[in-house]
């Protein structure tokens, strides 16, 4: 578990955990999205890495949805993105995220949602460098 307390502008670390993974200064494409080098994100051993003193958004939760979140806000363009996750990046689950996205309708938020994400995973290794 991470936590960190807001004074001023400046985050400050509470507790780190043992294996803080995307803060090591490896960036995607020079975007301002973090990620862990390659010998961190299959299980290596880590030690704890310094957290910036500020970032402009912080993500807590290296899951679907906050590693999602951090992919598009760097493809936005914004930079000092900081992804808080306490063991590999999209290793765990959550009840709440197990679920399988089906269509009733084709015209369906869901069904957008399902085509855009179908198009996004077929050319992610290639626009990330990451193997999928």
């Amino acid at each position: 578990m991470c936590s960190c307390v807001r004074s001023s502008r400046a985050l400050s670390p509470v507790l780190r955990p043992a294996r803080l993974l995307p803060q090591t200064g490896y960036r995607l494409a020079g975007r301002g999205l973090w990620t862990s080098p390659p010998c961190l994100a299959v299980g290596g051993d880590s030690t704890l890495l310094p957290l910036p003193s500020q970032a402009r958004v912080v993500i807590c939760g290296g899951g679907i949805v906050g590693s999602s979140v951090a992919f598009h806000l760097a493809k936005l363009g914004w930079t000092d993105i900081v992804l808080l996750e306490q063991g590999r990046l999209g290793a765990g689950t959550t009840r709440l995220c197990a679920g399988i996205v089906s269509v009733a309708k084709p015209i369906s938020i869901e069904c957008q949602m399902a085509n855009y994400s179908n198009g996004l995973y077929k050319g992610l290794e290639e626009e990330t460098g990451v193997k999928t």
